[in-house]
């Protein structure tokens, strides 16, 4: 395994977990911090750039045995998660009043089919799942992504990817725009090994300094000619000021790879961080969609303890918010984390 890419995988989704901290509490309403805090969505770029890194050291020996395999990975998980958040809306809606046999019917096949339509009242539940058909359609093209990553081709098919996100964006596809630019960074994930060699170079790390830089003085153009450089306006679907915003902050993050690496290396000695880590690292999966029931849980704890406005309470509020999320998710992880390792497997049967 490369310790590196762990590394980076636990510190995506600490990451998530504190962009869900900042705009899922509601904490902070101020237009100027709302600006700041958007230049924390990063974290998809990342986790995608992880995946295609992930894959990069994979054989994989047959298409439908690694497509088989990875939504094995992703969709078991899923359905135990949306068995849970089903129920849980049901029981919601009858409280409330609202439920018969119909709806109950419909709710729990909105959850059970993996896209990003799940009926319920249940505050968070489906915030976050967006990502899981997005992830399902880029595993699709991923053997296709490694071998062109191998081909004589590459280059051309890295401009072949951008053009396709850019055409899904002057036609506003919505949907495929996700798809598109979460392929492209999936794809610059191959390269890991390279990319990885040139940041551990000094005399080519400046380049990703001087590429996040150039990325910097577009968005500051753009928000000089009055458009929105708010990332959340952005983000949903991707275009291509998010496109720029992706490239300025995964060049600073690789240009501090080597130094994230060393110091989160140093913070894994500790025994409490080390396991905390780990869980965050080979449990991401678990961690990223059971998260919403540890925030229905520390946001309505941290407004009950925490009162007051303005930001210093703001900031208050955060932190106490993002202290005890993190372990509320490490201990789900504990729980529900072996359903992420479950694998069916298939036997071949001799005639």
């Amino acid at each position: 395994r490369d310790k590196t890419i762990d590394r980076l995988r636990g510190f995506a989704m600490l990451w998530v977990i504190l962009v869900h901290v900042l705009y899922w509490g509601g904490f902070f309403t101020n237009g100027y911090v709302n600006l700041l805090k958007s230049f924390c969505l990063f974290e998809m770029p990342l986790f995608f750039f992880i995946t295609g890194a992930s894959n990069s050291f994979s054989r994989i020996s047959g298409y439908f045995d690694f497509v088989s395999k990875r939504f094995q990975r992703i969709l078991i998980p899923y359905w135990v998660f949306a068995l849970i958040c089903a129920l849980l809306s049901i029981g919601k809606f009858s409280i409330q009043g609202n439920l018969n046999f119909v709806l109950g019917i419909k709710v729990l096949l909105s959850w059970l089919v993996p896209v990003d339509r799940q009926i319920t009242s249940v505050s968070y539940l489906t915030w976050a799942l967006w990502f899981v058909p997005v992830y399902l359609c880029v595993v699709l093209i991923i053997p296709v992504l490694k071998r062109m990553r191998d081909s004589a081709g590459k280059i051309e098919f890295t401009f072949l990817l951008l053009g396709i996100f850019v055409v899904t964006c002057l036609l506003k596809m919505g949907w495929f725009q996700n798809v598109a630019f979460y392929s492209f960074w999936t794809y610059v994930g191959f390269f890991y090994r390279d990319i990885k060699i040139a940041a551990e170079q000094k005399r080519n790390r400046r380049y990703f300094l001087y590429l996040a830089t150039a990325g910097m003085a577009v968005l500051c153009m753009t928000y000089l000619a009055g458009h929105t450089i708010n990332m959340q306006s952005n983000k949903f679907p991707p275009n291509m000021l998010f496109f720029v915003f992706s490239i300025m902050m995964m060049a600073l993050i690789i240009f501090v790879v080597p130094y994230l690496d060393r110091f989160i290396g140093w913070l894994e000695t500790g025994k409490i961080f080390g396991k905390l880590f780990n869980l965050f690292s080979t449990r991401s999966m678990t961690i990223f969609l059971y998260q919403v029931l540890a925030f229905n849980l520390t946001i309505h704890l941290t407004n009950m303890l925490i009162c007051g406005d303005g930001i210093i309470t703001s900031i208050v509020k955060s932190a106490f918010c993002l202290a005890t999320t993190i372990p509320v998710c490490a201990g789900i992880a504990v729980v529900f984390g072996k359903i992420e390792i479950i694998e069916i497997r298939h036997y071949k049967i001799k005639v």
